[in-house]
């Protein structure tokens, strides 16, 4: 009995980490990325297709290292609002709330840094290629900068 226990906990955990990810775990992915790694161009083609990705291709370095900006910044939030999804094609519609910091113009005299909390919502197009779901486009809908200032 105990073996038996242990070969289908095996099958099941071999099952769920071959299976392949639907779209909100690849937006998913992608997002955790952002806040978490530094991204590379090689990574380009795990979340990207279409002409997206072409655009990607074309980055270069420079373009690359402010892409990874977000990298040191601390996500708060990522929640998917809304799905409108069919086998080939989802639109995902989500909000991303980060903190980070900016110059922020307190006074006449000068510049303080702010702590901003910043909250996007965005609209995620996602389409399966060769059975992979990859990201075609990212549309914002909004964005809502709450500034709280620090006297530096």
């Amino acid at each position: 009995m105990r073996n038996l226990l242990i070969v289908i906990i095996t099958f099941v955990s071999f099952v769920s980490c071959t299976k392949n990810k639907g779209p909100e775990s690849v937006l998913k992915s992608y997002i955790e990325n952002r806040f978490s790694q530094k991204i590379e161009k090689s990574d380009f083609t795990d979340f990207f297709g279409g002409e997206l990705l072409e655009e990607m291709n074309t980055l270069d370095n420079e373009a690359i290292g402010k892409l990874n900006q977000v990298k040191g910044q601390k996500k708060k939030s990522f929640k998917i609002n809304f799905r409108r999804c069919d086998n080939e094609k989802c639109f995902l519609t989500y909000t991303l709330v980060f903190d980070t910091t900016a110059k922020a113009e307190v006074n006449s005299s000068g510049t303080n840094e702010a702590d901003v909390r910043v909250k996007v919502k965005k609209i995620a197009e996602l389409r399966k290629v060769e059975e992979k779901w990859k990201i075609f486009g990212i549309s914002d809908i909004k964005t809502h900068y709450d500034y709280k200032t620090l006297n530096k």
